[in-house]
């Protein structure tokens, strides 16, 4: 089958407009990301990283991550301050499952003047996983001073201030969850395992009774030690 030579050009014309309605608002995007000390940065450096970003996009959005990743890194090569380039690569080593790796560049973020709750809570994760619960529970208040307001910041919160013995703070970030998520059953359970030490023993129950009507199964051992 030939195609009419209109019908090409036509489309030809379609894509360049296309490409031309998406090139004028990346640039703009990205002159935006930049804003901070500008005097530094070149037009040219300004749309080299544009290309780049639109690059790594592209990768991250097919599933080349290690592509996308080379392609950021390029970008810190032309304008090495840019915080946004370091939190993105951090978020892509956290997708990789490389915790020290996506520390690393959520820190420089950070560093470089970035304060975004996001940043803080994967930054407070990295923490709890390592058992470093201190800094872990700075960084969650750090998010959570930021503006967020996501339950599973609350939950991650509650979670910390029970392994650091904070029970009555504890308790207080769990509420939080269920008053926002009423079917998040980890939370009922950590509730009901948290007052039965505090001697709450009907809160105990009542948490107990709410979790297992989301189907929690509770061990018959925690069972046995309940108040009826």
């Amino acid at each position: 089958m030939k195609l009419d030579r209109t019908v090409i050009i036509a489309g030809i014309a379609g894509f360049c407009i296309v490409f031309s309605v998406f090139w004028k608002a990346i640039v703009p995007a990205v002159h935006e990301v930049f804003a901070a000390n500008t005097s530094s940065r070149s037009e040219q450096n300004v749309l080299e990283v544009a290309s780049l970003y639109r690059a790594a996009e592209t990768a991250q959005l097919q599933g080349r991550l290690v592509e996308a990743v080379a392609a950021y890194e390029k970008a810190l090569d032309v304008i090495p301050d840019m915080a946004e380039t370091y939190l993105r690569l951090g978020q892509i080593y956290f997708k990789l499952g490389l915790p020290s790796k996506a520390q690393e560049f959520y820190v420089k973020a950070v560093d470089h003047g970035l304060s975004d709750p996001e940043v803080y809570f994967h930054l407070g994760y990295i923490e709890e996983v390592r058992n470093v619960l201190d800094k872990a529970l700075e960084y969650y208040l750090k998010a959570e001073k930021g503006g967020s307001r996501n339950p599973e910041l609350f939950y991650n919160i509650g979670n910390a201030y029970a392994r650091l013995e904070k029970k009555a703070e504890a308790v207080t970030y769990y509420k939080r969850v269920v008053s926002m998520n009423p079917l998040h059953m980890d939370a009922f359970v950590n509730l009901s395992v948290v007052s039965f030490q505090m001697k709450e023993y009907a809160d105990a129950r009542f948490y107990l009774d709410k979790a297992v009507a989301l189907g929690y199964k509770a061990p018959e051992e925690y069972l046995k030690v309940m108040p009826p």
